[in-house]
């Protein structure tokens, strides 16, 4: 996937909010996008940055619909937030459990 046709390039651009387009076939950033000029297209997405324990941007959770929706609710928002921060708290613990196995292969290499 190139860069320029991926919706999750424009969430990670914003890391400190959601990204919401209600619809994409008439936003301007997605005109000709091969994902959204179908029948069965992208239409509504909201996607939600992941950092690891530094702060980097890795990624994006995201959602997205065939159908464009004119608003979210706040209870939406909600989960999408919570399921965010349990996907960044998986990758956290991948990670320090990964610092932990290379720091045991280091003893055993000693």
């Amino acid at each position: 996937m190139k860069r320029s046709t991926s919706f999750c390039a424009h969430a990670i651009l914003s890391p400190d909010e959601l990204t919401i387009v209600p619809d994409a076939g008439a936003d301007e950033r997605f005109a000709g996008n091969p994902f959204v000029d179908t029948i069965e297209g992208i239409q509504f997405y909201i996607g939600a940055p992941l950092r690891d324990e530094d702060g980097t941007v890795l990624g994006a959770l995201c959602v997205f619909d065939e159908k464009p929706r004119d608003f979210i609710t706040d209870d939406d928002r909600a989960r999408i937030i919570a399921l965010k921060k349990e996907a960044e708290a998986i990758v956290h613990s991948i990670s320090k459990q990964a610092d932990v196995d290379r720091e045991g292969d280091k003893e055993v290499q000693s």
